[in-house]
């Protein structure tokens, strides 16, 4: 089976999971590649989060800069 393969439908699963039956052998689980949505939501979430911080630092940087200057 090459890599990146996913295994069938309905694998016969190793007690710890991390194994699938193939017929002849057992082959290792393929790691998921691809977010859920769910961590999507979750980086998006964090990003604006990280945004508006920065934004609101600007913003107080910016107006104690302008403020001491006159």
């Amino acid at each position: 089976m090459s890599v990146g393969a996913q295994p069938p439908a309905g694998p016969q699963l190793s007690p710890d999971g991390k194994f699938y039956w193939d017929g002849q052998r057992w082959q290792p689980v393929p790691q998921s590649q691809s977010k859920t949505p769910i961590d999507r939501a979750i980086t998006y979430c964090c990003g604006c989060i990280v945004a508006l911080i920065l934004l609101f630092w600007t913003l107080v940087i910016l107006g104690a800069v302008t403020g001491h200057s006159t």
